[in-house]
């Protein structure tokens, strides 16, 4: 599956995400930002457009409508910016993502252009998920290093095979370890192996789990040229834009 690319990092080792974003961590902050609960509302008026929501995509839409002379108000349930985007810039010495954070493919990537044109500097990744096992103490050996790649592409290819078939992306998960054989004695289960392929392509992919996830989505994801923004996800999100009225929840909508 030659579009697709798993080298992210598994929640078992976080020890190695922090030291990625400590290498990352070369450029000071410009200017501090105003906590969300400060930012006062939007005085009410007529807009050309309303966005619903200060995650990443309503950001990114109201950036654009600003560069397009549009009028907009961006309304946000919560009392914070940025949706799955946030950054810890002061437990650490390095900031730290605690949601989103890669910019996956840059070369087609929507968001590439309203990062690096916004004066943020970013750093190439490249992760090879199954060198960040650990069990039992100690990372993972080359033999199930190699098991976890095989899962891995077992569920890309089946995922490749599905031709635009939409069900639930854990279906795509194989039911048995690709080339035969159980586990000698000490190493990991199969199903233990298969639980962090599903984890790596879910929650930390795609913030779901795969029992909730379209496989047409998954099968479509595109990566390989990744990149974090060393000042954090989360920041960029806070910094992109001030029109945005917080905990307003919109609770209908007016024909």
């Amino acid at each position: 599956m030659a579009h697709r690319s798993w080298s992210r990092f598994l929640r078992a080792v976080p020890a190695g995400f922090l030291a990625l974003a400590m290498a990352c961590a070369s450029q000071p902050s410009p200017r501090p930002v105003a906590p969300a609960a400060a930012r006062p509302t939007v005085a009410p008026r007529r807009y050309d457009v309303i966005i619903v929501g200060a995650g990443m995509a309503g950001l990114t839409a109201g950036k654009n409508l600003l560069h397009a002379g549009r009028s907009f108000v961006i309304l946000e349930a919560t009392d914070r910016i940025g949706g799955r985007g946030r950054t810890d810039a002061t437990t650490f010495s390095a900031p730290i993502d605690l949601g989103g954070a890669w910019i996956h493919n840059v070369s087609t990537n929507p968001l590439t252009p309203v990062i690096t044109g916004s004066g943020y500097a970013t750093q190439e990744t490249e992760v090879d998920a199954s060198h960040h096992l650990f069990f039992n103490h100690h990372f993972a050996g080359p033999r199930d290093q190699e098991r976890f790649r095989r899962i891995t592409k077992a569920f890309e290819a089946s995922l490749e095979e599905s031709h635009g078939h939409d069900d639930a992306t854990a279906n795509h998960l194989p039911r048995e370890e690709p080339g035969g054989g159980a586990a000698a004695p000490g190493e990991p289960a199969f199903e233990t192996l298969r639980e962090l392929v599903a984890l790596n392509s879910g929650p930390l992919e795609s913030a779901v789990e795969l029992e909730e996830s379209s496989s047409v989505d998954a099968g479509a994801f595109l990566a390989g040229e990744d990149v974090l923004i060393q000042r954090g996800y989360g920041t960029f999100g806070e910094e992109v834009l001030p029109q945005v009225s917080l905990s307003s929840p919109v609770t209908r909508c007016l024909e």
